[in-house]
C-alpha cells in the first residue's frame, strides 16, 4: 500500500478552475483508485480465507445482535409458548410486522402486494429525480471540461476526448444546421451569417447595397416603435427577402434573442424530429454516429476473456 497515493482535486466555480488540493483522510468514496483497491484487497482476503480453510485454521462463527432481534408469532400460538420462547432467547416479541429499511420483515404469501408500494416509489424516483439529476450534473461536467469559456456550439473536440463527448460533439453540425434565431432586440444575431429568416439559412451581402454598415439585426429595427425600418430593409434586400423579414413579428416589449429548433412547430428540440431529419437529409451518416475506430475498439474489448470483477470495473 505504500506505493498507492491518493488523487488531487480541483474545484470549478463559475467557469474558473481553482488550485489543486489533496484529501487528508486517505482514499474516500468516489476516489478513482477505490474500485481497484477493493479488487486487490478482496482478492487477497479471499485467497487467505481459502488457504486457512484448507489448513483447518478457521471455524465458522455466527453472531446475533439480540438488541435488534424480534420474534414474530402466529396468531394461533399460545401465550404460554410465546413467553417460553421469548424468555429462552432473551429477545422481544411482536404481533405486528415491522419494517426494516423500508421493507416488511414478514412478506407472507401475497408478495406482489407487499412490494407494490416499494415498486411504485422506485419507479417514481427513476422517472423524475434521477434523470433530471444526471442531466444537470452531466451538463456541468462536460462544460467545465470541454468548453468552460464558450457555448456548446463553439466548443472544440479537444485532446483525448471521452467517448461520450465524441458522440455528442459529432452531432453538433446537425444541431447548428437546424437552429434558428427568434428576434428580440437583435443584438446577438448577425444579418449575414446567422439563420433568422424562415426558409433562408444565410444571406449574401449585396455589392450594390448602400448600407454597408449593417451588421446586426438590431440595425434593421426601430427600437423606439418596435417595428422594422421599412426603408432600410427594402433598399437592402431582394423583394421576396424583404417580405419575409416584414412577416417576422416583433414583440411590444424588447427581450433577448434566443434560438429555437426548426424541426418542431413549437421551437422545442425533440429526438423525434432529429430522427426524421436523418431519414431525409443527404449527409454522411458516419458524421453523426460513433467513430468507426471507437466501435471496433469496444467490440474487441468486450470479447476479451476477463474475470467478472475486472469486467464490471471496465
Amino acid at each position: 500500500m505504500k506505493y498507492v497515493s491518493t488523487v488531487s482535486y480541483q474545484v470549478v466555480l463559475n467557469g474558473y478552475v481553482g488550485g489543486k488540493f489533496q484529501p487528508t483522510r486517505g482514499l474516500r468514496q468516489g476516489d478513482p483508485l477505490s474500485p481497484f483497491l477493493f479488487l486487490i484487497c478482496g482478492e487477497g482476503l479471499s485467497s487467505l480465507m481459502r488457504l486457512a480453510a484448507r489448513e483447518g485454521l478457521s471455524k465458522g462463527v455466527k453472531c446475533v445482535n439480540f438488541d435488534k432481534s424480534t420474534v414474530f408469532f402466529s396468531k394461533n400460538t399460545l401465550e404460554e409458548e410465546m413467553n417460553l420462547v421469548v424468555n429462552l432467547l432473551g429477545v422481544c416479541s411482536s404481533n405486528e410486522p415491522e419494517r426494516y429499511l423500508g421493507l416488511q420483515n414478514i412478506v407472507g404469501r401475497k408478495k406482489k402486494d407487499a412490494f407494490l408500494k416499494l415498486k411504485d416509489r422506485i419507479k417514481k424516483e427513476l422517472t423524475t429525480r434521477v434523470p433530471d439529476f444526471f442531466h444537470k450534473v452531466g451538463k456541468r461536467v462536460l462544460k467545465a471540461k470541454y468548453y468552460p469559456r464558450s457555448s456548446f456550439l463553439e466548443a472544440q473536440l479537444g485532446s483525448l476526448p471521452s467517448l461520450s463527448w465524441k458522440s455528442i460533439w459529432a452531432a453538433k453540425g446537425l444541431l447548428k444546421k437546424e437552429l434558428c434565431w427568434r428576434i428580440g432586440q437583435g443584438h446577438k444575431v448577425s444579418i449575414w451569417e446567422d439563420c433568422w429568416i424562415q426558409g433562408i439559412d444565410s444571406l449574401q451581402r449585396s455589392n450594390n447595397s448602400e448600407n454597408v454598415q449593417l451588421v446586426l439585426v438590431s440595425d434593421l429595427i426601430d427600437h423606439a416603435n418596435r417595428k422594422w425600418r421599412e426603408e432600410i430593409v427594402s433598399n437592402t434586400f431582394q423583394p421576396e427577402v424583404a417580405r419575409s423579414i416584414f412577416q417576422i413579428p416583433l414583440s411590444a416589449s424588447a427581450h433577448e434573442d434566443f434560438q429555437v429548433w426548426k424541426g418542431e412547430l413549437t421551437g422545442t428540440f425533440s429526438v423525434r424530429s432529429v430522427y426524421k431529419l436523418l431519414q431525409v437529409v443527404n449527409l454522411d451518416p458516419n458524421h453523426y454516429l460513433l467513430q468507426t475506430e471507437s466501435k471496433l475498439f469496444f467490440r474487441k474489448l468486450w470479447k476479451l476473456q476477463l474475470p467478472p470483477r475486472v469486467a464490471i470495473i471496465i
